[in-house]
C-alpha cells in the first residue's frame, strides 16, 4: 500500500522529523509513505523510499493525520500541537522571523557551547597548577639531597 500526501500543515515539526531521521523531503513538500506486508508476515515501512520501522510512521502520522471522533477535544489538550495549531494561523513573513530566530538561537547555542569551553580550560588550568603546586612542596619537604659519587680506583 502506498499513500501521497502533501504537507500543508505542521511542515516544520515534519521535516525535522524527517532530517532528524537522515530523510530528505521533496521541495514541492509531497511525502511518499509506504508498507508492505509479506506472505510471511514481515513487514516493511517506507518513507520517501527509505525504510523506516512501524514506530517512526507512528510518530509521522500524528502530524499528517487527525482522526476525529467522540473525544476529538482531546487533540486540543495535547500541548505538542499548541504550536503548529497557532502557527497554521500566521503568514510568511512570521516563518520569516522564525527562521531567522532559529538560526540566532543554534548560533548562541554554539557561542555558549564555546564559552563554557573556555571557562573549562581555565579550571583545567588551574587544576593542575595546583596538582604541580603539591608535588613542588612535597618534593622540597622530603629534604632530598643529591649524593656524590665515589669513584674506585
Amino acid at each position: 500500500m502506498r499513500v501521497f500526501f502533501l504537507v500543508d500543515s505542521n511542515t516544520d515539526v515534519i521535516h525535522k522529523i524527517l532530517d532528524e531521521a537522515g530523510i530528505e523531503h521533496e521541495d514541492d513538500d509531497t511525502l511518499i509513505i509506504s508498507r508492505d506486508i509479506t506472505e510471511n508476515g514481515r513487514n516493511y515501512c517506507r518513507v520517501n523510499g527509505r525504510i523506516v520501522p512501524l514506530s517512526f510512521l507512528s510518530k509521522l502520522g500524528t502530524y499528517l493525520v487527525d482522526i476525529l471522533g467522540q473525544h476529538e477535544h482531546q487533540f486540543l489538550l495535547d500541548s505538542s500541537k499548541h504550536l503548529s495549531i497557532l502557527d497554521n494561523f500566521q503568514d510568511k513573513n512570521f516563518f520569516d522571523l522564525k527562521g531567522t530566530l532559529k538560526d540566532l538561537l543554534s548560533e548562541y547555542n554554539i557561542l555558549n557551547k564555546r564559552l563554557k569551553e573556555f571557562y573549562s580550560d581555565d579550571k583545567e588550568k588551574m587544576s593542575k597548577i595546583d596538582l604541580l603546586k603539591y608535588q613542588i612542596n612535597e618534593i622540597e619537604s622530603a629534604k632530598i639531597k643529591k649524593r656524590r659519587r665515589r669513584k674506585f680506583t
